[in-house]
């Protein structure tokens, strides 16, 4: 496989942020606030009415656009937030900066529990398919008995309801937020972009699900001028860490973790050739062309000892504020990256690693529920804290903060719901989808105050 393949196709699926049209450019920038609180607003879609170029706001609320025409008008569209377009007769000399004004809704109630948990959404014949989180609210995938009746409907935390599409293509299976920010329905077969204009939910039209997967499945987030991905290669047990420059267009493998101790299993159990072949490729090395010429020519072996004994490596690449951190759990090691993709420092963790048997321990515990890992590290971008979760055999799970300076973990939160679903950390709150018991009852949207 090559892998300049999958790089040339982002490029051109992501054309509004990187190529312009012909003629002289014009780079216009600006930034984006909430007019009543000042504060920067992220993601804000900005539309150009007739160059067809478009951009997001950064995590500071800034933005960048190349244009070519003029006179034109500028489009500015949040969730949550009213319609703004600025007409501009010419290229600016400074910046654009506009203010946002936030939706006036009618004052909704919000269910709270004696667990001090908050119900987001629930009704007796609508059930929660998925759901994505934004700065003043959530988007809720919802469905009515079937998933041919899914809808759209996004409410802000205080439970008003601002905007709702009843009519949604095929059956949605999921929401995706992509690495600029950018949410979208995936059906079984096609992938369709989520946008808002004023009270609206609208969708562009549908692309191809496997073209999508294989140009955005891979980007993860985007800090500063750079966007990041992770690849996987050899059985999902090494990881390729990537970095693009959206300025230059300067691709970089900065870093390439592998699972030793699976490999070794591997190596082993009758799978020598392919071990032979990651040792030549370089990929200690990190010589990623190398790499993907031999796998093309591996007829992998020994499927049995993969699905039998063996999981992906499980070290995600995630952004805390403007460093990036790769929690390394193969080499017990979180590390710590600047935006120019240098090691900055690295903390050591032992919190996923199996207890050694202990015989006083070993009978404390079968007095007790048994705790394991539960494989999920979560972000929390906002707070910039670092979470990861604990599965009881109930299926009641615990909520714990990771020590970003010393890798230790603490209690957060417990939540008394078992066989929860999507959770993610937010502001200082943990969300989750719950059913119940009841064969009846429908998944509702839950959040709880981290303590």
């Amino acid at each position: 496989m090559n892998v300049r393949k999958p790089i040339l196709i982002l490029f051109v699926f992501l054309s509004p942020l990187f190529i312009f049209g012909q003629g002289t450019e014009f780079r216009v920038t600006g930034s984006v606030t909430d007019y009543k609180t000042g504060e920067p607003l992220t993601n804000v879609n900005i539309q150009s009415s007739n160059n067809h170029f478009g951009t997001i706001t950064d995590e500071s609320g800034n933005f960048t656009l190349s244009l070519t025409i003029f006179p034109t008008s500028l489009v500015f569209t949040h969730i949550g937030y009213s319609l703004l377009k600025v007409n501009i007769a010419a290229p600016p000399i400074g910046n654009v900066n506009v203010k946002l004004s936030p939706k006036a809704t009618e004052l909704g109630g919000v269910i709270v529990t004696t667990e001090r948990i908050d119900t987001l959404y629930r009704d007796n014949k609508y059930s929660v398919l998925d759901y994505e989180l934004f700065d003043n609210g959530v988007l809720l995938l919802i469905f009515k008995y079937y998933l041919s009746r899914a809808e759209l409907l996004f409410k802000t935390y205080e439970g008003n309801e601002i905007a709702k599409l009843a009519l949604l293509p095929g059956k949605p299976l999921q929401l995706f937020r992509d690495c600029l920010g950018n949410v979208h329905i995936f059906t079984k077969t096609r992938s369709f972009q989520i946008f808002f204009e004023d009270s609206i939910i609208k969708l562009l039209p549908g692309v191809d699900i496997e073209d999508f997967k294989d140009v955005m499945g891979d980007c993860k987030f985007r800090a500063g001028n750079h966007l990041y991905f992770q690849k996987y290669g050899f059985q999902k047990l090494i990881s390729f860490y990537y970095s693009s420059d959206t300025t230059t267009k300067n691709w970089k493998l900065f870093r390439t973790i592998a699972d030793r101790d699976k490999m070794t299993f591997l190596s082993g159990n009758g799978m020598s050739a392919e071990m032979d072949l990651i040792k030549i490729s370089g990929i200690y090395g990190a010589n990623a062309n190398e790499i993907w010429r031999g796998y093309r020519n591996i007829e992998v072996q020994n499927r049995f000892n993969k699905l039998a004994y063996l999981s992906p490596i499980y070290a995600p690449i995630e952004r805390i504020g403007d460093t990036i951190c790769i929690i390394n759990h193969p080499d017990s090691v979180m590390e710590f990256y600047n935006l120019s993709d240098s090691l900055i420092f690295t903390t050591p963790i032992k919190y996923h690693l199996a207890k050694k048997y202990d015989p006083l321990r070993t009978f404390v515990s079968a007095w007790a529920k048994p705790v394991k890992w539960d494989k999920n590290v979560i972000i929390d971008e906002q707070k910039q804290k670092m979470y990861t979760l604990f599965l009881k055999s109930n299926g009641l799970r615990e909520l714990r903060e990771i020590d970003i300076l010393t890798g230790e973990i603490s209690f957060a939160a417990r939540i008394p719901f078992p066989y929860i679903e999507k959770i993610k950390v937010r502001d200082g709150y943990v969300y989750f989808i719950y059913k119940g018991w009841i064969e009846t009852e429908k998944k509702k949207l839950f959040r709880q105050k981290i303590d």
